[in-house]
């Protein structure tokens, strides 16, 4: 489905409106480029495949690893969303910062962002709907941790008390992002 260029429609267009409809446009060209190359990802599945060698040799040669792999997963969940604050779009915005700034106040001027409730309930949805594409990765991830923790429990090297702790919280962050993917 082609979308019409705003600057094609009548009415008040703001140089911000247009900007974000000209990288949204530039980010779905590129995707389409993308697929239409007929590449697999070569590179991609070679470095994963490479990652998936590396862990099984060091889950087999060194006994301290799975508990390794256990906190280097809890450290992954905590410090992720660092990622999201990493520009993607590395080109300067073409219009001034006053433009921004007049954007903004009209929003406010509105009653889009009127109150800081109603600004949080939009930046809340927004953080819900980019944790929905990392639930398939957390949930394969925090399941290793469970299957992980149960076979140093049965093998005596982790106490009742800490393996506790670890299911409950792999299970909480399992159960988090699936009821998020769920909405």
């Amino acid at each position: 489905m082609e979308r019409k260029d705003p600057s094609t429609i009548p009415g008040t267009i703001t140089t911000l409106h247009k900007t974000l409809w000209a990288e949204i446009h530039q980010e779905r060209e590129r995707h389409r480029h993308l697929y239409a190359s007929g590449t697999p990802g070569r590179l991609t599945l070679l470095v994963l495949g490479a990652a998936i060698l590396i862990n099984i040799i060091l889950f087999l040669e060194n006994s301290v690893y799975p508990l390794l792999f256990i906190s280097a997963s809890f450290f992954l969940f905590m410090f992720y969303f660092i990622t999201l604050l990493i520009p993607h779009n590395l080109v300067r915005p073409s219009q001034p910062q006053t433009e921004i700034s007049l954007y903004l106040a009209r929003l406010q001027e509105t009653g889009i962002i009127r109150s800081t409730k109603r600004f949080t309930r939009v930046f809340l949805n927004a953080f819900f709907i980019n944790c929905r594409t990392l639930f398939y990765g957390f949930a394969l991830i925090f399941t290793i941790d469970i299957a992980l923790v149960i076979v140093l429990h049965v093998t005596g090297r982790l106490s009742a008390p800490h393996t506790g702790i670890i299911l409950f919280e792999s299970a909480a962050i399992i159960i988090f992002y699936f009821l998020v993917w769920k909405l």
